[in-house]
């Protein structure tokens, strides 16, 4: 989008940073800060455990709409927001997050090092050498196909 300087308005602690497109001259939401929570919560995670959009639901209450669906879940299930520590080296290849992504309730997953890159001691959270997001019926199926996972996950190295 080709856009002018951004507007920024403050509501509480809520923030929402509008661009005025140049060639509409309409106003776009081009953030929305409503301290929902980063990663994987918003989405895929709170959809899954709830059955509640929560995007969707955030942007309907910013411009002041009542929430298309009541705040109260759906559902309750469980899940896991695992990350991928292993040791430290340089990676060769790594092997088994594409067989992983198949695997049903597996929500998101990634490898944040590849071939000829350092993976470092984790000493703060984007330290980290990727991350599995695992859902399930409940918590302990959440952490049975979490683990199972990450075991199928391998770095090898150089």
């Amino acid at each position: 989008m080709k856009a002018e300087v951004p507007f920024l308005w403050r509501n509480g602690k809520d923030y929402y940073l509008l661009m005025r497109c140049l060639f509409t001259d309409l106003l776009r939401l081009f953030e929305l800060g409503a301290r929902c929570g980063g990663g994987g919560t918003p989405d895929p995670i709170v959809p899954f455990l709830t059955g509640v959009e929560m995007f969707r639901e955030l942007v309907r209450i910013s411009i002041s709409q009542r929430p298309q669906k009541q705040p109260h879940p759906f559902f309750m299930k469980g899940c896991v927001y695992g990350f991928l520590t292993p040791k430290p080296g340089i990676v060769k290849r790594n092997t088994g997050v594409q067989k992983v992504k198949t695997w049903r309730n597996i929500l998101d997953r990634n490898t944040l090092v590849h071939e000829g890159e350092e993976v470092r001691p984790v000493r703060i959270g984007g330290g980290r050498a990727g991350f599995i997001i695992a859902g399930g019926e409940n918590r302990e199926e959440a952490i049975a196909l979490a683990d199972d996972a990450e075991a199928c996950i391998h770095f090898e190295y150089t």
